[in-house]
């Protein structure tokens, strides 16, 4: 299912190959502009949504998360919570359920 939403161009999701200047971008996160991010992978990802403009990053990575403020400053917010985003209407929430109690 991912590989048809990956490769589909309707799922919002663009693949993104590593060019030398998304690279140099990885590495001034936390040489230029002290973003410390977990490891090349991380700082991979997020100078690729900043090199193509994303409005948003959607990640369940704390550490990532930590550095909201600094990678707002650059133009691009980041969510925990991908309900939050301004970009899906109210109709695609989901409930949040209780958990039941045995």
């Amino acid at each position: 299912m991912f590989n048809s939403i990956l490769l589909s161009g309707k799922g919002g999701v663009i693949p993104i190959q590593p060019t030398e200047l998304i690279i140099r971008k990885a590495r001034d996160l936390r040489w230029t502009h002290n973003i410390k991010l977990r490891g090349a992978m991380d700082n991979l990802h997020v100078a690729s949504a900043l090199f193509v403009e994303c409005d948003e990053f959607i990640t369940d990575d704390g550490r990532i998360y930590n550095e909201k403020d600094k990678i707002a400053a650059h133009g691009m917010i980041l969510l925990n919570d991908g309900s939050k985003t301004k970009f899906l209407p109210d109709s695609y929430s989901q409930l949040n359920l209780e958990p039941i109690n045995k």
